[in-house]
């Protein structure tokens, strides 16, 4: 069995967004916000006897509706290989490592039946799958494209839809904490859509009219705050606040289940242990902002 491809994408975790459903799912996204981050999600294709072929996510099979929305519509019936997918950060937090094994697994199937890896045809079908498993709607693009700080002004599939990208200057980490709640993508966006599209839009507007880190951070803060991702933490965002008041943190924001603290880099070890006050440290990751969006190697 013998390595043919490596290709990497950054985790994504939005600060607000809005919801676009439309004719087709290759229009269909969201329109927002988020940081790209790693630590880099990492694919390995190989070429082995595995037909249809075999998908792993640290080194466990992975069968999900959207790899199998993948395999059927790749025509992978005709394939072998195996497609291996590292992650450090966990399945169903916030992360938007759906959407980054939906572009491994869309990638890798495109190489093993033979394609040219340099189309953007993968992006779009790895986009196709997340909207119509409701896995996510807007991270394919924003991982596509990359951007330490993304604006998604058009919805859509990477070709249809357009980012903004914004570079952050390396002055700045992320300590994202897991919170101990369990709300799925499907869930989240029937519980809290109008509230999401309301709030969402605003805040877009409002980014566009000045775009740097200090304001996504304070408009996230509000978005968090105004369709209720706070729900439960109300003694905790007390804390942040205060953290943000004293200049610990320059702000924060909570998506699905996790929480996103930015902190500059000579203040992360003092952030880290007043946020694990808070919160267990164990489930405290430490994360750096990432430029760079999809990267592919041949080997």
């Amino acid at each position: 069995m013998s390595e043919a491809l490596r290709l990497s994408v950054p985790i994504h975790i939005t600060g607000f967004w809005r919801i676009h459903i439309e004719e087709s799912l290759e229009s269909s996204g969201s329109t927002g916000a988020g940081l790209n981050m790693g630590p880099r999600v990492v694919g390995r294709i190989l070429r082995s006897g595995h037909s249809p072929p075999r998908i792993l996510l640290n080194g466990t099979p992975l069968d999900t509706c959207m790899t199998r929305y993948l395999l059927l519509n790749s025509g992978s019936e005709k394939v072998s290989g195996t497609i291996e997918i590292a992650s450090r950060v966990p399945l169903g937090a916030g992360f938007a490592l759906s959407a980054a094994i939906s572009l491994i697994t869309s990638y890798g199937l495109h190489y093993l039946k033979g394609r040219d890896v340099g189309e953007v045809r993968p992006a779009v079908d790895a986009h196709n799958a997340e909207v119509y498993c409701r896995t996510g709607l807007g991270d394919v693009i924003a991982q596509y494209y990359g951007g330490s700080l993304e604006i998604r002004v058009k919805p859509g599939a990477p070709g249809y839809g357009r980012t903004v990208r914004i570079r952050v200057d390396g002055r700045y980490k992320a300590l994202v904490v897991v919170l101990r709640r369990r709300l799925d993508t499907p869930t989240m966006l029937r519980s809290y859509g109008p509230l999401i599209n309301r709030y969402g839009g605003e805040a877009l507007r409002a980014l566009l009219r000045r775009p740097t880190l200090k304001n996504f951070l304070e408009l996230s803060r509000s978005f968090s705050s105004s369709v209720g991702m706070f729900k439960g933490l109300e003694e905790a965002v007390g804390q942040l606040d205060s953290m943000v008041e004293d200049g610990v943190l320059e702000g924060f924001y909570v998506k699905k289940n996790v929480l996103v603290a930015v902190v500059r880099n000579e203040l992360v070890e003092e952030a880290f242990d007043r946020l694990a006050v808070l919160f267990s440290p164990s489930s405290i990751y430490r994360c750096w902002l990432e430029d760079e969006g999809l990267r592919i190697e041949k080997v």
